[in-house]
């Protein structure tokens, strides 16, 4: 009998166990989640129609500072504003001379939400092709919604 006690005791701090894992990787609810993919492709489509206002709108005050390092990384007289790099990353992709890299995998991409944990969220991008990059995004819940914090597409250094 004691032996039967003590493996059902086990058996259910187990169970509780694997809930609690389970509970914080659970899928969040399917509002939540729609309104976290719903910025992400807000973003996507603004940046691919060049609308820099509307692009900068939906990232946090660090995610605009984090869109200047692009400006930094990219041009010998970077823009100083967030508008301003988007402006000028669509410009030089979009013109004459350009190589028309991001937007195309940016279009051919899939977004996932992979954790939501109280006021943040994590959303994998994925470029839908042999050996694309996933990209990771951080994102927070603002006074305004869910708002793109930062990614670790960020260029870092020199």
């Amino acid at each position: 009998m004691l032996r039967k006690a003590l493996l059902i005791g086990g058996l259910t701090a187990l169970v509780a166990v694997a809930a609690a894992v389970a509970g914080d990787r659970a899928a969040p609810p399917p509002k939540q989640r729609d309104a976290i993919l719903s910025v992400m492709s807000r973003g996507r489509d603004a940046l691919l129609a060049g609308k820099a206002r509307r692009a900068c709108s939906l990232l946090t005050h660090h995610g605009r500072l984090q869109a200047l390092r692009f400006g930094d990384a990219d041009f010998d007289d970077p823009p100083r504003t967030c508008r301003g790099v988007v402006r000028r990353e669509w410009e030089e992709e979009h013109g004459p001379n350009g190589g028309l890299t991001w937007s195309g995998d940016l279009r051919n991409s899939r977004f996932r939400v992979a954790r939501v944990k109280g006021r943040r969220a994590t959303v994998k991008l994925k470029v839908l092709e042999p050996y694309g990059p996933t990209v990771t995004f951080r994102l927070r819940k603002t006074e305004h919604g869910w708002r793109i914090h930062d990614s670790d597409a960020v260029p870092y250094g020199d």
